[in-house]
């Protein structure tokens, strides 16, 4: 079944252990955990891994998540989903919503974006 047919429920199981191994290294600053969803031409970008790391040191909340993210919905797009999730993290009671973007290639599920607000 492909990323599209499938309800918000099979999506969030899906999603969820992608978000947690995201999550996981994001917390520990880890660039080969946290991208080890993203297609390879993303995961490689020196550029792009430069930029997550000055974010990861700018702002430590991007890097103090709990593990407990809270599903919130699925938004459907024509190449991709967008799942939301809030978030929480251990240094505040502040929420963020979590926008884990999704697109399936060739039969396999890719991270291709990840937004915090």
């Amino acid at each position: 079944m492909g990323l599209k047919d499938m309800s918000d429920q099979e999506i969030y199981e899906v999603a969820k252990p992608i978000l947690l191994d995201t999550i996981y290294g994001a917390n520990n600053k880890d660039w080969i955990q946290f991208s080890k969803h993203m297609p390879e031409r993303h995961s490689s970008n020196l550029e792009s891994k430069k930029d997550v790391e000055r974010q990861w040191d700018e702002d430590e909340s991007l890097t103090k998540y709990t593990d407990k993210p809270e599903f919130l919905g699925v938004i459907r797009k024509s190449d991709y989903v967008v799942v939301l999730w809030k978030l929480r993290t251990t240094i505040n009671d502040e929420e963020y919503l979590e926008r884990l973007i999704l697109e399936e290639k060739k039969g396999k599920l890719y991270q291709i974006g990840i937004w915090t607000d």
